[in-house]
């Protein structure tokens, strides 16, 4: 899961951060 969060995290832009 720490996988995905870090992708999706990362992935292009942030999520409202």
């Amino acid at each position: 899961m720490a996988e995905n969060i870090l992708t999706f995290c990362t992935a292009e832009i942030p999520p409202e951060v």
